[in-house]
């Protein structure tokens, strides 16, 4: 592994433990301040706006990084395509993401609605900038976009959480607000123009959008995947269930964030190169360390739950550990495939990841409802861990029937890779 690479790596994961430490902190002064109901109504906005910011960005984040790393010299034509696009969706997306809030939650608060405008168009504009950093390959700024809207948003929230009482519409309108702040950083940083004059503008918004929307579909049907057990429970629960198990996967989603740094890096890194089998060579790699240190990190959080639990999302949750240690299973096995799928975005075509997520997004809601009706909220939360399973050994045969890759190589490292780590180490301390 490169130098560079290794190093943006490291960068990144420490950004997204920044990033998680805040949010982890900001989540749970929100689980203090809010009710379980409350809570419920708050994962349903987060997630929705997230949803619908990945569908009215039609996959440009995905295609932008692609084609910028394939044809650099041309990176702010592709840029500039990229704004004047937003600038058109931006306000569709602001509208469908308020018909959403008022068709499930049926609620009409103006103040709530703007604010779930604001995040959605702000979620829509970071996802497209930062599939431009991607694709050329700026690491460093991307990280920059993450850290500062967390920065705004832990400021805003321990202020309000001291100085007021924490309500729904306060938290929608601060994660509003902190979303605003980094996507203009983000305009800053990449340095976005928009002008609808550009030469051969029409031929890079069918190219952008041609690829793209391939890549949205799989990245919707990845998002649908991942939150059909969400969805489920909210629908036949909701109130305190479905609160607490929103509450319980974000919590568990702590241990991911290496995976979501690995990730990012690997995908930039991939869209720049043509070299297929160091891209598979690269992701087998750092998956199997990454997953290595999850399961050693599951395995100690899944005995102190009945700790963390109350302690990180306060005392009304405690009688959710089981629930909380059912997610976390499936979070980690969930890992798996949340590192390998960028890269099979880029090594591969859009419509190679739409065949692997379209069964598994009808298995995973076809699960969850069935374990549902005989199980309850349990069952579902059971139901996750079959569906990441499922997804997962999806995932990794596609690198086995193309790229005769074994189901070992992704998951354990060899004693040779572990020593050969050591070494490299005790080389550089005596160059030092």
């Amino acid at each position: 592994m490169g130098r560079k690479q290794l190093f943006n790596t490291f960068i990144t994961i420490l950004t997204r433990f920044g990033s998680k430490g805040i949010n982890f902190v900001v989540f749970a002064l929100i689980a203090r301040g809010l009710t379980p109901a409350e809570m419920s109504d708050y994962g349903f906005i987060f997630t929705t706006t997230l949803m619908i910011a990945t569908v009215f960005d039609v996959g440009i984040r995905n295609s932008v990084a692609y084609y910028i790393g394939r044809d650099e010299k041309n990176s702010e034509l592709y840029a500039t395509a990229t704004v004047n696009i937003f600038s058109v969706l931006s306000f569709i997306c602001a509208l469908s993401s308020i018909a959403c809030v008022v068709a499930w939650e049926n609620n009409k608060d103006l103040l709530l609605l703007a604010g779930v405008a604001v995040n959605a168009v702000s979620l829509l504009f970071i996802r497209m900038g930062q599939g431009v950093l991607i694709g050329k390959g700026q690491i460093a700024k991307f990280n920059q976009s993450e850290l500062y809207p967390r920065v705004t948003l832990i400021f805003l929230t321990v202020l309000a959480y001291f100085l007021y009482n924490l309500n729904l519409e306060i938290c929608v309108f601060i994660l509003a607000f902190s979303n605003m702040t980094g996507a203009a950083l983000l305009f800053k940083l990449g340095r976005f123009k928009l002008n609808f004059s550009i030469a051969g503008a029409t031929e890079y918004y069918k190219i952008l959008i041609g690829r793209g929307f391939l890549f949205m579909i799989g990245v919707v049907m990845m998002l649908l995947t991942k939150q059909a057990s969400f969805f489920v429970i909210d629908y036949y629960d909701g109130g305190e269930v479905s609160g607490a198990f929103y509450a319980s996967r974000r919590l568990t989603e702590v241990l991911t964030e290496v995976g979501l740094a690995v990730s990012v890096v690997l995908f930039s890194q991939n869209v720049r190169t043509s070299d297929v089998k160091a891209s598979v060579a690269s992701a087998s790699y750092y998956t199997k360390f990454s997953f290595s240190l999850f399961m050693f990190l599951t395995a100690l959080a899944l005995p102190l739950a009945k700790f963390i639990v109350p302690i990180a999302l306060g005392h009304q949750y405690a009688s959710h550990v089981y629930l909380f240690q059912i997610i976390l299973i499936g979070t980690l096995i969930g890992t798996l495939w949340t590192i390998v799928y960028p890269t099979v975005s880029a090594i591969s075509s859009p419509i190679t990841v739409c065949k692997i997520f379209l069964p598994n997004l009808v298995l995973s809601i076809c699960i969850s409802l069935v374990a549902h009706y005989f199980y309850g909220p349990n069952g579902v939360a059971w139901g996750f861990i079959v569906s990441n399973t499922v997804l997962s050994l999806s995932f990794l045969s596609y690198f086995k029937c193309q790229h005769g890759q074994t189901l070992r190589s992704f998951l354990i490292p060899s004693s040779s890779e572990v020593i050969a780590i050591f070494q490299n180490k005790k080389i550089r301390n005596k160059d030092e």
